[in-house]
């Protein structure tokens, strides 16, 4: 179980998330839309309760940004191959 130190952080991460992708035009609703899953399946993946490639992805090309700069715990393709 996650402390409370380490849920506060992410709960901030998700808010910070939230308010760059209202900036930028778009939302995790949008998002869900766009992709054909449920908000909470978005919400989650922004909180770090689940993990899809599928959905961090388009979050971080609604931000412009690399996958890694959003979800900095996420393992790229690039980075296994690299490991070979």
């Amino acid at each position: 179980m996650r402390g409370l130190p380490a849920m506060r952080a992410e709960m901030r991460r998700h808010e910070e998330l939230k308010c760059a992708l209202r900036i930028a035009g778009s939302s995790l609703s949008a998002i869900s839309a766009e992709l054909g899953v449920s908000p909470t399946a978005v919400s989650y993946v922004s909180q770090r309760r689940n993990k899809s490639p599928t959905i961090e992805a388009a979050i971080a090309r609604k931000l412009n940004r690399p996958v890694h700069d959003v979800f900095p715990d996420t393992v790229t393709t690039s980075e296994v191959s690299n490991l070979d």
